[in-house]
């Protein structure tokens, strides 16, 4: 056993947290948390197609290619322009 396999700290996600803010009239922002279920490798875009499909059929986004390419995803993260499609 390494040095640095000794320290490592492995643990298993089961979900992820998503906030949402939308506009629902001028000047009203609502924010929502969902939660999603978590698996290996996915990307902020399965995470929003999970709550597009079971969660909430309001919330919209664009999407095409679904492998950043085309860049139709492209949105604001946290104040950073992200391709979800791309970034997990």
């Amino acid at each position: 056993m390494t040095e640095q396999s000794k320290h490592e700290v492995k643990f298993k996600r089961s979900s992820l947290k998503f906030s949402a803010t939308t506009l629902k009239r001028i000047r009203q922002r609502i924010c929502r948390i969902f939660t999603v279920p978590f698996r290996e490798g996915m990307t902020i875009l399965d995470g929003l197609l999970y709550i597009k499909e079971n969660l909430d059929a309001s919330l919209s986004f664009r999407t095409s290619c679904r492998m950043g390419i085309c860049g139709s995803c492209g949105m604001l993260i946290n104040d950073y322009p992200i391709l979800p499609a791309i970034r997990r």
